[in-house]
């Protein structure tokens, strides 16, 4: 196993280079992670010593780089270490994490002189019986393969909770002369905290308390980045989040379009005149063309002051809806012949010109209700063509004040 891996299992298998296969226990709060030199480090392999001319003294210093954008708990750490060597005996191993300037003896001289066991390949770490020291790797005829405690009083638990992001450094001394190894390989496999369970380290975690989000992305931490209309903004920032055709309400609100199907300016939610110009008012009495009842003339016009406009008035001097006498005739029209009172449909006999036509019985121009023209022959006529003249109600334009958008309905000519 090799290069930058996670891990989200109870049990992770940890395989070395040369095939060897340990198990790490992980939990749901932990993400196991190796970290190979060659992945990693620089100056991985090397002679030991260094010195060509030399069989003994150290080798080159090698290096792993542990990378990681934010600050991370480290829970444990195993170290594995790979060298080909004729007397392990003479071998010594030194860890050091340079930001913190911790520093620990992994092993040194393992068996002396007297140990002329030929390489090791192990991993070491503090939860396994064996030392390092005592099993194996202490007999000249024994492989030195698996793993190991450290050799005693060391544990590696010195480097636990620190931030393990930074400069490690592995030394490797030959301490006799005679005899000359090099190192093949090593790494760090470290468990490191993973505070929402995500299966990210928190080193690697910028939302270490988020288990939805191992990156802030738009939204930031503990938001979600979810887009529920699919606009291509995310609904925290996404003021109409249900509408994939605004993300502002604008005008209108959220699902209602801000169109100008008339172009005058007026979205369609506010137009009172859906295909016309809501601003045209030819005769300037402040109603739209589209609603005026006077088209030419003062809609607010109100002369008599009845609330019935000029136009529709039909009693100019006088109070439209006044009915004295209750008889559902308005008093403008009450005695419209000589102030009789009487009104087409009475007794042509009388002979006082009451709705016979006859022009001798007072009706010069014909007219059945004995009048000359005007106001009054117009109602007398609405009356015979069987129009009702309206109970009070109140209508009232200015100029100064529009009708309210899309709920102005004009009163008919009947209603007044």
């Amino acid at each position: 196993m090799r290069s930058h891996l996670r891990y989200r299992t109870l049990a992770v298998l940890v395989l070395g280079s040369n095939g060897i296969a340990w198990c790490e226990r992980a939990r749901a709060d932990e993400v196991v992670q190796a970290f190979y030199c060659v992945d990693f480090g620089e100056a991985c392999t090397g002679r030991i010593p260094a010195d060509p001319n030399s069989t003994f003294g150290q080798a080159d210093p090698s290096f792993i780089d542990i990378p990681g954008d934010f600050s991370g708990a480290l829970l444990d750490v195993d170290v594995y270490i790979n060298i080909t060597h004729a007397s392990r005996g003479d071998l010594r191993a030194r860890l050091t994490h340079f930001p913190t300037n911790k520093d620990l003896s992994l092993f040194s001289d393992i068996g002396g002189n007297g140990n002329n066991g030929n390489n090791m390949n192990v991993t070491l770490n503090d939860e396994t019986v064996t030392d390092i020291a005592q099993g194996p790797c202490l007999q000249s005829n024994q492989a030195c393969n698996g793993p190991f405690r450290p050799q005693f009083p060391a544990q590696l638990s010195l480097f636990d909770g620190i931030d393990p992001r930074g400069q490690w450094r592995l030394l490797i001394t030959d301490s006799s002369t005679a005899d000359t190894g090099f190192l093949i390989e090593w790494g760090l496999i470290l468990t490191l905290a993973d505070t929402d369970g995500d299966g990210v380290s928190d080193i690697e975690d910028e939302c270490a308390d988020d288990a939805a989000k191992s990156a802030a992305g738009l939204c930031g931490c503990g938001v979600s980045d979810n887009d529920a209309d699919d606009d291509g903004t995310p609904d925290c920032s996404d003021h109409c989040a249900d509408d994939a055709a605004k993300v502002i309400p604008g005008f209108c609100g959220c699902g209602v379009s801000d169109a100008d199907d008339d172009g005058d300016g007026v979205p369609f939610c506010f137009d009172i005149c859906d295909d016309a110009d809501d601003a045209a008012d030819s005769d300037e009495d402040g109603v739209p063309d589209c609603l005026d009842l006077c088209e030419g003339f003062d809609d607010g016009a109100d002369a008599d002051g009845d609330t019935v406009p000029d136009c529709f008035d039909v009693c100019p001097d006088a109070d439209d809806f006044l009915d004295a006498d209750g008889d559902n005739i308005r008093d403008c029209l009450e005695g419209l012949n000589n102030g009789v009172g009487e009104l087409p449909g009475d007794d042509p006999s009388n002979g006082n010109g009451n709705g016979d036509g006859d022009p001798s019985q007072g009706e010069s121009d014909g007219d059945p209700c004995g009048t000359t023209g005007g106001i009054a022959s117009a109602a007398a006529l609405m009356m015979l063509a069987g129009v009702a003249l309206p109970r009070r109600r109140k209508i009232s334009f200015s100029r100064s004040s529009r009708l309210s958008p899309r709920r102005a309905s004009a009163p008919s000519a009947h209603s007044v």
